[in-house]
């Protein structure tokens, strides 16, 4: 059975060559963020109109494909939701991204980056 290539994006996303993107976005943090927020600035607010629309909401493993209108290399953009920020957790995050692959693997995709998401920080005792 073919599988899925997979690379961790660690540079401008203009610059990809792959076939989709895996991007991250939390239910409760708006304007969007980080690559997320550079992808709805580059599809020129589509994103935040979805969200506005309540077409997409952020919530745990919720996700949502997109084209990319040739705004970046990647023609399919996998939208996931991340719930609320203090609510992450490493098993969480696993599980987002989990049903996000397979969503990916679902539509045929054979290469796809992957946001990277940055370390999360642990909950003072």
């Amino acid at each position: 059975m073919p599988g899925l290539t997979l690379t961790v994006i660690l540079q401008d996303i203009k610059k990809l060559e792959t076939e989709a993107l895996i991007v991250g976005f939390y239910e409760d943090v708006r304007p969007l963020k980080g690559l997320a927020g550079e992808l709805d600035w580059l599809l020129c607010g589509s994103l935040s109109s979805l969200i506005i629309k309540n077409k997409l909401r952020g919530s745990l493993g919720e996700v949502a494909l997109l084209t990319s209108r040739a705004k970046v290399p990647a023609k399919k953009i996998f939208m996931v939701g991340l719930g609320p920020k203090e609510e992450l957790t490493p098993s969480s995050l696993r599980s987002a991204v989990r049903t996000a692959v397979s969503s990916a693997l679902d539509a045929g995709v054979k290469n796809t980056a992957i946001e990277y998401f940055q370390p999360l920080s642990i909950p003072s005792q």
